[in-house]
């Protein structure tokens, strides 16, 4: 039904639809994004570089349209 066709396309608060492989925008934008952090010596764990490193390639993924 429509409904449930209209409930399937949509994404939940907090989520973003990304693809399945990663663009070559998202892998540059992770790399830049750990080389910068390295690069600080910023003393922060590997969750957090993880972390840093994700959101940058997420963003990528928003910004080429994906």
């Amino acid at each position: 039904s429509d409904d449930l066709a209209a409930h399937l396309r949509t994404t939940p608060d907090g989520y973003r639809l990304v693809p399945v492989e990663p663009t070559d925008d998202m892998l540059v934008a992770g790399q830049e994004a750990w080389v910068i952090i390295k690069a600080s010596r910023a003393a922060i764990d590997d969750c957090q570089h993880a972390d840093a490193t994700y959101r940058a390639m997420l963003a990528a993924s928003q910004e080429s349209g994906t």
